[in-house]
């Protein structure tokens, strides 16, 4: 698109708002399908952009995600406007600079105005089942149990990096990939499913 004389890239919340927006425009035009498409947003903690084969590295196996990145949607040209996790993070759900969104370090919570501009709670509002496994990161109003509710499964911890290996557990890389196995999206009538 031409603005000013320049060409103007698509954002990542221009993205998500066309997305949205699909399935309801995908009816006034009459195209109809089963249902919306499955969305599923893959956020690696402390991985460069080229720390899988489709990132241009050819020494470190990444089949799965190689096979996501050629079928899905690839962004390759991203940056990090704070480094630090929560600030990210925010900065991720609600698409806002830090200075909007007010997260600043490891102690601010996201509250629920915020958390209702983010893409979680917009596909939720539009039917889709969402849930969250994993390093959540960003410090909530109500804790943990907070986060929780705003997703229809959720099995991640809050702030901190957790433990990788504690006496008597699992791994954590188990603990947090093994719950998907019990959970089905498609258990109650929805379009389709934010994970």
């Amino acid at each position: 698109m031409m603005k000013w004389g320049y060409e103007m890239k698509q954002t990542r919340r221009g993205f998500l708002k066309t997305l949205a927006a699909a399935p309801v425009i995908a009816s006034i035009a009459g195209c109809r399908s089963e249902s919306p498409p499955n969305i599923l947003v893959l956020c690696a903690d402390d991985m460069r952009s080229d720390m899988f084969g489709e990132g241009g590295n050819d020494v470190i196996g990444t089949p799965n995600i190689d096979r996501l990145a050629r079928d899905g949607v690839l962004f390759e040209n991203n940056f990090v406007t704070t480094s630090i996790c929560p600030v990210s993070r925010a900065s991720i759900f609600t698409g806002l600079y830090a200075r909007c969104h007010g997260v600043h370090g490891f102690k601010t919570a996201l509250g629920e105005e915020l958390h209702r501009l983010s893409y979680p709670h917009r596909l939720r509002n539009a039917g889709y089942r969402t849930g969250f496994v994993g390093k959540y990161g960003v410090p909530h109003v109500g804790g943990e149990e907070g986060a929780a509710s705003r997703f229809d499964y959720f099995k991640g911890w809050g702030g901190g990096q957790g433990h990788y290996v504690a006496p008597g557990r699992a791994h954590l890389t188990e603990q947090a990939t093994k719950p998907w196995s019990s959970w089905n999206p498609r258990e109650a009538a929805s379009p389709g499913t934010c994970r």
